[in-house]
């Protein structure tokens, strides 16, 4: 359980207020979802990121923490192995016992969808870490614990840390990095995978990187007036539309009217000096408003 169970608003118990923000259902489905199929824990553990601690019930924590456990040792996940190893820890009555961990598997709406159950338990989790953070600041603000300025810098930083607290703030050992990245490759070869990131447009260019990796910083260097802006708006606009992927667009020398005429001559397969002075016929203008 979260520290919220102790404090829920000016000092009014758990018993007598509302949980705190979780979903019983969506626990038990991830946990009866590897029970199904332990296949599913690598998406679930490298992909979403899922911890022990976002899950609200302590039993459901104790399940998860053997799974991890269990999936650390390439050891098989299914309700026999999950039980002993808790049994061997000794947590087993704390897990909710034998039938608990029997009936997990027959919650499950649909094993496939592990993955959308593991964000609305990391949803929830978010919620609960900024709840507690939220309380926390409001008692150091109260108890004047600093000067305001720095009770302001402390406010900010701790919502930050709630912000990033997504995936890996601490140090990894080269091991754990080697574990999850040689699984990644292997999978990756298996299926016969070349483009492993995200894709620019430009298949010359996907073929030589494998796609834009989480965490690089790539620069696009060239003289003036060489199409730098051009192929960066060009791969933004591939990897938004195309690929349904998140991009953010900041540009010292073009305004905001400036890129969206740029995405818009693209997407409608016009010249883009055309369209900025006017000099578009008037059968193109249905493509330029769907665009």
């Amino acid at each position: 359980m979260s520290a919220l169970d102790g404090i829920i608003g000016n000092g009014v118990s758990a018993s007598a207020a509302l949980a705190p923000p979780h979903s019983h259902e969506a626990e038990q489905s991830v946990l009866g979802s590897v029970l199904l199929s332990e296949k599913v824990m690598y998406p679930l553990v490298i992909e979403e990121g899922l911890k022990a601690e976002d899950f609200y019930r302590e039993r459901h924590q104790l399940v998860f923490g053997a799974m991890l456990a269990l999936y650390g040792e390439s050891e098989p996940i299914d309700v026999l192995t999950v039980s002993e190893h808790l049994r061997s820890k000794g947590q087993l009555e704390q897990a909710g016992g034998q039938a608990a961990i029997d009936s997990l598997a027959a919650s499950v709406p649909a094993a496939g969808n592990a993955r959308h159950y593991a964000r609305i338990v990391r949803e929830h989790s978010l919620v609960r870490r900024l709840l507690t953070t939220t309380y926390d600041i409001q008692a150091r603000v109260q108890g004047q614990t600093a000067a305001p300025r720095e009770l302001v810098e402390q406010a900010e930083r701790a919502m930050l840390e709630v912000a990033h607290d997504d995936r890996s703030k601490d140090f990894r050992s080269i091991e754990e990095v080697l574990d999850e990245e040689l699984d990644k490759l292997h999978r990756l070869s298996l299926e016969g995978t070349a483009l492993t990131g995200t894709p620019s447009g430009f298949k010359d260019l996907d073929e030589m990187t494998g796609g834009f990796q989480p965490g690089n910083l790539i620069i696009v260097a060239a003289r003036p007036s060489m199409g730098k802006s051009a192929l960066v708006c060009n791969i933004a606009e591939n990897a938004a539309i195309e690929h349904n992927a998140p991009v953010a667009l900041f540009s010292l020398e073009m305004s905001e009217t400036e890129l969206a005429q740029r995405f818009v001559a693209s997407q409608a397969r016009i010249k883009g000096d055309d369209l900025r002075k006017g000099r578009v016929a008037e059968h193109k203008w249905p493509k330029i408003l769907e665009a």
